[in-house]
């Protein structure tokens, strides 16, 4: 059963599903800032991330900007079916989660 989602900072939000499991997606407001998504992109599922790493890359008609989180994740599921799509809309993007991410439990630090 999937929690409420939490606000991580001014770009993403995260939705616990599972112990140290967490469904991470683009807030609304910074989604509507973006304008019209032309382009979505993630790395792919069972990468291993430090903090500070990019997870995902979102191009607008506005802006290119990628997205890190500020500790390390593995990236266990990607939303393959919303990032093919570009179909990430405000107003609806607390409902469209990126990536699915385990938040601990990594034991090396990713090249």
């Amino acid at each position: 059963m999937n929690g409420n989602p939490t606000r991580l900072d001014d770009r993403l939000w995260a939705r616990p599903c599972g112990e140290r499991v967490y469904e991470v997606g683009i807030l609304s407001d910074y989604v509507r800032s973006l304008g019209d998504i032309m382009y979505l992109e993630t790395v792919p599922e069972g990468t291993a991330l430090a903090a500070g790493a990019r997870f995902a890359q979102v191009e607008s008609a506005k802006a290119v900007v990628e997205l890190s989180f500020p500790f390390p994740v593995l990236v266990e599921k990607v939303n393959a079916p919303l990032i093919a799509n570009h179909s990430l809309k405000p107003g609806s993007a607390e409902d469209q989660w990126l990536v699915r991410v385990v938040a601990d439990g990594i034991t090396e630090t990713p090249q």
